[in-house]
């Protein structure tokens, strides 16, 4: 029984140091998947982080992934992706896909 308990905080351990940690969606190898217009919301310059009001240096998994921010992001991406990438259909499907997935592995609800 003990041994479950340390694997138990174990993961806990690691779900909230990864929470607590610099927003690196651009390490995935989906987004280097992505067109350079989806890649720009998601992850350059004045992008997501900066547009739903996450300090920018670095932006914090802790701020871009929370639950009362991710409609925010959604928003965004929607209208970036459809500004800078001439509504190519795939392309904010995928967007906000990334960007979900991205945030469940850190360890937050997607809501």
């Amino acid at each position: 029984m003990k041994i479950y308990h340390r694997v138990i905080l174990v993961l806990f351990a690691s779900i909230a140091a990864s929470q607590n940690s610099p927003y690196t969606i651009q390490s995935l190898p989906a987004y280097s998947l992505q067109r350079a217009c989806v890649q720009n919301c998601i992850a350059y310059g004045y992008s997501l982080p900066y547009y739903i009001g996450c300090p920018n240096n670095p932006a914090l998994n802790a701020c871009v992934c929370r639950t009362d921010l991710q409609s925010d992001a959604s928003t965004f991406l929607t209208s970036c992706v459809n500004q800078g990438c001439n509504t190519n259909p795939s392309d904010l499907p995928s967007a906000i896909g990334l960007y979900d997935s991205y945030c469940a592995t850190n360890g937050f609800p997607i809501v």
